[in-house]
């Protein structure tokens, strides 16, 4: 039975499909205690073939390198184009600017970030490639990452708030304007690390759930 296990769990089909194939299998044999494998090679791969996606079968036929390069290429092509994109808008240019350089820092962090999240959505949900690496979803990096994210850019807040304050302060006497403003540009920082963290963690969650429903068992 163990063996009759190993082979299904060997296939490229993806989830549930391969939970209930290997449900259906283990009712049928129920009760035999041989462990002679049920099925032979060419059966193997006509269910590999039959259950796998065209993408999946696709890139099978490719080098593993090459395959990475190209899943990489596919899921972070349109993030950058969505970038460009949002970055042409007059006011997220200048939310940006206003944030100061750190924003650089929380922006390419954060991207990052996102491209694994959307990169495991690419090989999951769309190639539906559930081998056991693709499977190791890393929660506990992602929580870290988004953690460290989120510090950054609440660090780099209180900066701006402190270099507001000081300048107020230096150069007494001076508007209490000189106070919002700072304050104002200095919240960018807090507010884009904090909704990137989110995208990202509703990403990951959200894959997480969709593969709870496949019955996928994820790898810790």
């Amino acid at each position: 039975m163990d063996k009759i296990k190993r082979q299904i769990r060997a296939l490229d089909i993806p989830y549930p499909q391969r939970y209930f194939l290997e449900l259906e299998v283990s009712h049928d044999v129920n009760g035999d205690s041989s462990d002679e494998p049920v099925f032979s090679e060419n059966d193997l791969r006509e269910l590999s073939e039959v259950h796998s996606t065209n993408f999946h079968r696709l890139l099978k036929r490719v080098d593993s390198r090459q395959r990475k390069l190209i899943e990489t290429s596919i899921a972070f092509v349109p993030m950058i184009s969505v970038l460009i994109l949002i970055t042409k808008e007059e006011f997220v240019t200048h939310f940006i600017r206003e944030g100061g350089v750190s924003m650089y820092a929380i922006l390419a962090i954060g991207f990052f970030l996102l491209g694994r999240e959307v990169l495991n959505i690419f090989r999951l949900a769309l190639i539906k490639d559930h081998s056991q690496e693709n499977l190791r979803l890393d929660t506990s990096s992602v929580l870290l990452g988004c953690l460290a994210l989120t510090f950054v850019g609440v660090g780099s807040t209180f900066i701006g708030l402190y270099s507001s304050v000081d300048y107020w302060v230096t150069h007494s006497p001076v508007s209490y304007d000189v106070l919002v403003i700072g304050a104002k540009e200095s919240l960018a920082n807090a507010i884009l690390s904090s909704l990137i963290c989110a995208l990202i963690a509703l990403t990951h969650y959200g894959m997480r759930r969709l593969l709870h429903i496949w019955r996928a068992p994820l790898v810790e």
